[in-house]
């Protein structure tokens, strides 16, 4: 059996993306063949969180760990990157188009993001593109039961992220200009958002995605530009994506490119124009070739096979 260390953090100022991610990663693996002991250091955690199995544990802590008994090192944080020169194991590094640098001491490499590419990187094992997003039937907490697009529902979904807030984007701005499109789900997985609580306005609290995508119907979602994008492109619900910082930035223009979102930046000029609906199918289709219900198998054989 393998055996497996994985790590990741989160925080109120980086939300809780990686830690989204890794939580469906590990739900990928098969137990019968793979042992994970997941480790990771957070402030605050959605409430869906305390059924994953975790041990808590400060990046410095995890550094200083003896980790010579495993077989893999899974590592997803931009943060201490530097310190994997002093991991003796083979090591995954969970990575998002090569940005924040090339590791070149790390073996292998998974970088699920659309439009990444081998040029990137310069390390030895690449698992590469949407087809290696970890989510599928059974993943937790991001499972796919069912699309979920439908043109004629009054159900808008947003979600922003765990750090959500006026730095972000202004709030009661977009509320209103989405408010006349019909009923607006807000996500609010840290309990930041209760105030916007209305009659037009249902502020969702500690839920991840999965369980309101595989029980509502939606004409359009707005997300954050990390992880939601690509949970959005699994159920295929077309979305204007928001970028909160350069990197998100840049892997949301892979998305407008290919008309598989639409540019949020001209909200005002899509949101009053007539073909907003032919906009929604053409990106609806388009997301229907990006992620497959094998995704997670495809992450269980490459790990199995490091």
């Amino acid at each position: 059996m393998k055996k497996i260390a994985s790590f990741t953090r989160s925080s109120l100022e980086i939300g809780n993306g990686h830690l989204v991610r890794m939580s469906q990663f590990i739900s990928c693996l098969n137990t019968t063949d793979i042992n994970v002991d997941f480790y990771c250091e957070y402030d605050q955690t959605p409430e869906w969180f305390s059924n994953v199995e975790h041990t808590k544990l400060a990046a410095k802590d995890f550094f200083e760990k003896d980790l010579s008994n495993y077989d893999l090192i899974i590592y997803d944080s931009y943060l201490d990157r530097e310190k994997l020169k002093l991991i003796k194991n083979d090591i995954l590094l969970i990575d998002d188009f090569a940005y924040h640098g090339q590791y070149e001491f790390v073996k292998n490499i998974l970088d699920y993001n659309y439009g990444t590419n081998k040029e990137k990187y310069i390390n030895k094992n690449l698992f590469l593109g949407t087809k290696y997003f970890p989510i599928g039937i059974d993943t937790y907490p991001e499972c796919i039961e069912r699309k979920n697009f439908n043109i004629n529902s009054n159900n808008i979904l947003i979600s922003i992220g765990g750090v959500s807030d006026q730095k972000l984007i202004n709030i009661d701005n977009l509320l209103k200009q989405i408010s006349k499109f019909g009923k607006i789900f807000l996500m609010d997985p840290l309990s930041k958002l209760k105030d916007y609580q209305s009659s037009k306005i249902k502020v969702v609290q500690n839920k991840s995605l999965s369980s309101i995508m595989n029980n509502e119907d939606f004409k359009f979602g707005i997300f954050a530009g990390g992880t939601s994008k690509y949970i959005a492109s699994a159920f295929c619900l077309p979305s204007f994506f928001i970028g909160r910082n350069e990197l998100e930035l840049l892997l949301i223009k892979q998305f407008e490119k290919d008309n598989l979102s639409i540019n949020l930046r001209n909200q005002m000029k899509i949101f009053n124009s007539k073909n907003l609906e032919e906009r929604l199918f053409e990106c609806h289709k388009n997301m229907n070739e990006l992620i497959d219900d094998n995704n997670s198998n495809r992450i269980n054989e490459a790990i199995k096979n490091l």
